[in-house]
């Protein structure tokens, strides 16, 4: 099987997000890029987005579920988007960032990051 990669880069969301009162008191944002590798043959030769990922919807389940919170860890952020992502049997792989920007580090760091990536099987 061939693969290739659809790649969404910066997506900015929010999230209730952090272990600090703080934090979890309002919605932080996000920065998030995630990777996906599929065969993407299909829709190279039919130029039918029901042959390939529609990255819309999946800019849909990130932001449903970043807004779903809260959440501790972005660790946790990032893993729940990939286990959600990965239903699509299609996608055999991905990867994702997640990058915040911690409010109780400001003046200290530009942003923290997780990146994490899954394999199906």
């Amino acid at each position: 099987m061939s693969h290739q990669k659809i790649e969404i880069a910066g997506l900015h969301t929010v999230a209730k997000i952090g272990v600090s009162a703080r934090e979890q008191k309002s919605p932080q944002p996000l920065v998030i890029d995630i990777t996906l590798e599929a065969d993407l043959s299909a829709a190279a030769e039919s130029d039918h987005l029901s042959d390939t990922i529609d990255y819309v919807a999946i800019v849909q389940v990130v932001e449903r579920i970043s807004k779903a919170g809260p959440y501790s860890l972005i660790e946790a952020l990032a893993d729940k988007i990939c286990r959600e992502v990965l239903t699509d049997t299609r996608i055999e792989a991905m990867r994702i960032k997640v990058k915040k920007f911690p409010i109780d580090l400001k003046n200290k760091v530009e942003s923290v990051a997780v990146e994490i990536s899954r394999r199906r099987g």
